[in-house]
């Protein structure tokens, strides 16, 4: 066991021992033509190959037992195996002509210029194994990709319908994309890490040389997951820090998938996958922030009067008629001060009215603006008997009522508004009571507080 033990480290050791050579040799190259005078630097030339000698036949036993252990196809491994060979000769070679010199003659030169070259090749067929054939371009925008002769495959796409999204497959439209985004430049026939292949269901089902990674109905204890959840700097985490990381989104989705039984046939629907851990996964509208409108501008000077009264009016943008309403410096706004507001209401698309002294009636009037995109209502009196009203706000996104009396009952009339995508309810009664399913299942962004930070163990240490 502690012979196998060893011959484990060693091959862990391999990242490690093969930036040893790169540096020595390297370095005693730079020496050689580097030298002003023909025997100067040839001491040190000498100590540097020795080094970088010892460090390549280090390199080459680790890498070779890590070669045994990590599932590598020989084919793949052939190109690095044969150049690492070549430069070990060449360095030995070099160690011994240069012992048989008295100065940096020609021949050394040439010699070291061709460890150069070796090492070079060596170098870039071990990063291939390591971070995968386009770890030099990967990093690269896409046209200069191609002018390299590079064209990336690009993985499936992940988008849903949000209106039919019962009927994707679970496997083929979200898990196999998610894999292959992440995992199969580590674990494809090419490479096959561990044993591991995970481009086909007949491999993932097989698993690896350790076993099965898939344990159904349990994601935790399915190594595909349970390594994802590992630390970053752990030595079994995967991907490997120094790859792509999958988004926290894929994990879930993927955890979800196993949980269901990990079954490759089914649609989302039948496998029961909830729709609040899809909705990154919708397709997304191309739709601006705030509505495109045909209307007039409003004349700056006409905007003036409100600022006398306290109200801050201003286009939302240079570019774009529409209109922001604050009574943040007005805060006895009531409902009755809304004819004010009734000759810009078409315009009116975000309306700040926290800390108002508005009531419920007031949804009867703001239902009639038809390109309100943002709604602020927090810290008002408002208890939500009138929020069905806001359906009727067809462009409304986002709407706060923190530090409101709204309670699930009165929000739940909402669930049915054709575009709302977030809602923020902070300290209300809905806060502090239990978040129904219906609302867990929204699709939105619900937002009600409560956060609680995870207590470390450091927290309870007592000094």
């Amino acid at each position: 066991m502690a012979i196998l033990a060893l011959i484990e480290l060693l091959g862990r050791m391999h990242p490690l021992l093969v930036h040893l050579p790169i540096g020595f040799l390297i370095f005693g190259i730079f020496l050689i033509f580097y030298s002003k005078k023909e025997n100067d630097l040839l001491p040190a030339v000498r100590l540097a190959v020795i080094l970088g000698l010892l460090a390549a036949i280090a390199s080459a036993i680790s890498g070779w037992l890590l070669y045994q252990s990590e599932g590598f196809a020989f084919e793949t491994v052939r190109g690095h195996l044969i150049a690492g060979v070549i430069t070990s000769i060449l360095s030995g070679w070099l160690l011994w002509v240069s012992h048989r010199r008295t100065a940096i003659d020609r021949s050394i030169k040439w010699i070291s210029a061709a460890l150069g070259i070796a090492l070079l090749i060596t170098g870039h067929l071990g990063g291939n194994l390591t971070h995968g054939d386009d770890y030099l371009v990967e990093v690269l925008p896409e046209p200069v990709q191609s002018w390299f002769g590079y064209e990336p495959e690009a993985p499936k796409p992940i988008a849903l319908d949000p209106d039919q999204w019962q009927e994707a497959l679970v496997y083929e439209d979200l898990v196999m994309p998610i894999l292959q985004q992440n995992c199969v430049s580590c674990h494809s026939p090419k490479n096959k890490k561990g044993g591991l292949m995970l481009t086909s269901i007949e491999a993932i089902q097989q698993g690896g040389e350790n076993g099965p990674v898939l344990t159904k109905e349990n994601p935790l204890e399915s190594p595909l997951i349970a390594r994802m959840l590992l630390p970053l700097d752990h030595e079994d985490h995967m991907p490997p820090k120094e790859k792509r990381q999958p988004e926290k989104a894929h994990i879930e989705l993927v955890k979800a998938w196993i949980a269901a039984g990990a079954d490759f046939s089914k649609t989302l629907g039948a496998a029961g996958i909830e729709k609040n851990l899809l909705v990154p996964f919708f397709k997304k509208e191309s739709i601006p922030d705030f509505p495109i409108t045909d209307l007039a501008p409003i004349p700056v000077d006409s905007l003036k009067v409100f600022a006398e009264k306290g109200i801050l009016v201003e286009p939302i943008s240079l570019d774009n008629s529409l209109l922001k309403v604050s009574c943040i410096n007005f805060s006895a706004f009531t409902d009755a001060d809304w004819e004010m507001l009734k000759g810009i209401s078409s315009h009116v698309a975000w309306l700040d009215l926290s800390g108002t002294a508005v009531s419920d009636s007031l949804m009867v009037h703001v239902a009639g603006l038809p390109n309100l995109t943002v709604l602020k209502l927090s810290n008002t009196a408002l208890r939500g008997i009138l929020l069905e009203k806001l359906n009727a706000n067809t462009n409304l996104k986002r709407l706060y009522l923190n530090q409101t009396e709204v309670d699930w009952n009165t929000l739940e009339v909402l669930k049915t508004h054709p575009r709302l995508m977030g809602l923020f309810a902070y300290n209300t009664p809905a806060s502090k009571s239990e978040t129904p399913d219906w609302a867990k299942k929204w699709g939105i962004k619900l937002e009600t507080g409560g956060y609680q930070l995870p207590v470390v163990e450091t927290e309870k240490v007592v000094y």
